[in-house]
């Protein structure tokens, strides 16, 4: 899910795009399985700058649309290992978490060259635990043009220049009943490990940023996933971070899945419901800023 001044852009298991305006209603749906123009095999990621949506398919390529759902190009990537998060600079570059490669984070440009890699392996795990919880890597750039990204499954944020340049490196600690709960899983996982390939478990699955927060959802101690972790990333620092509770609108309990940001107000996909719940965050977590 992402969103623009005016719409959210929701991909669908279908590998179909839906199109909201912020209030809910359903404008274009685009994309579509297949191999044609603008279709895909598996749709995993979505970005937006200047108004073009670019739409990651996991098997190396990438659908740009107009912010109408019209088609303008399909960019065939120069990679090896299939991709899973993306971010894509004032230049038009496009960021790639690939967990095959030795640098993690691979640069492409809009012909689907590779331009340079950088990054390294963060998880204490050991195979096959760790490339599959690094895989899902938060990418995207704050508002001093630094890259900012999440390692799930070592639960670290780096921020990065766009040359990449590691400027600034914390790993984030968890309660006790948390890790816990993880090492659960992980020991699950390391006995039954033709199941990890099928398993959509991860430690820290979504991120936005508001504001240069970085916000992020984790299953909490209670084993739910609607504990937010609120985190300072402006310029080249990493601050303190704060824990964050969204509920309901009965004050109950939700699943949240995905999250995405605009402005002050946070949109969440609630899968339990198939809804997207919309809340405005209090400037004190958030700070003030365009």
């Amino acid at each position: 899910m992402c969103v623009d001044d005016n719409y959210i852009y929701v991909g669908e298991r279908s590998n179909s795009i839906n199109k909201y305006t912020h209030e809910g209603k359903l404008g274009q749906v685009f994309g579509g399985s297949g191999q044609g123009p603008g279709e895909f095999s598996n749709l995993t990621n979505l970005a937006i700058r200047e108004d073009l949506v670019f739409a990651l398919d996991r098997y190396l390529f990438i659908n740009v649309f107009d912010n109408q759902g019209a088609f303008v190009q399909k960019i065939t990537l120069q990679a090896s290992s299939p991709a899973t998060r993306m971010a894509v600079d004032e230049s038009m570059n496009v960021y790639l978490s690939t967990p095959g490669l030795s640098e993690p984070i691979g640069v492409y440009d809009l012909n689907g060259n590779f331009l340079r890699g950088f990054g390294t392996w963060l998880g204490e795990h050991t195979e096959p635990i760790q490339r599959s919880e690094e895989n899902a890597r938060f990418l995207s750039f704050n508002r001093s043009g630094n890259l900012v990204s999440l390692s799930a499954g070592s639960a670290t944020i780096e921020i990065y220049s766009p040359e990449g340049k590691l400027l600034r490196q914390r790993k984030l600690a968890y309660d006790p009943t948390f890790i816990a709960f993880t090492k659960k899983v992980e020991n699950f996982f390391r006995e039954n490990p033709k199941r990890l390939k099928d398993s959509t478990f991860q430690l820290a699955h979504d991120a936005t940023l508001i504001n240069d927060k970085l916000l992020f959802r984790h299953v909490g101690d209670d084993k739910t996933s609607n504990n937010l972790f609120i985190i300072d990333v402006s310029g080249d620092q990493i601050g303190e971070g704060v824990n964050y509770k969204i509920k309901g609108r009965d004050g109950g309990s939700i699943t949240c899945r995905f999250i995405a940001a605009h402005g002050s107000t946070l949109f969440v996909y609630d899968s339990a419901r198939n809804l997207i719940l919309k809340y405005k965050l209090p400037p004190e977590l958030i700070g003030r800023g365009s």
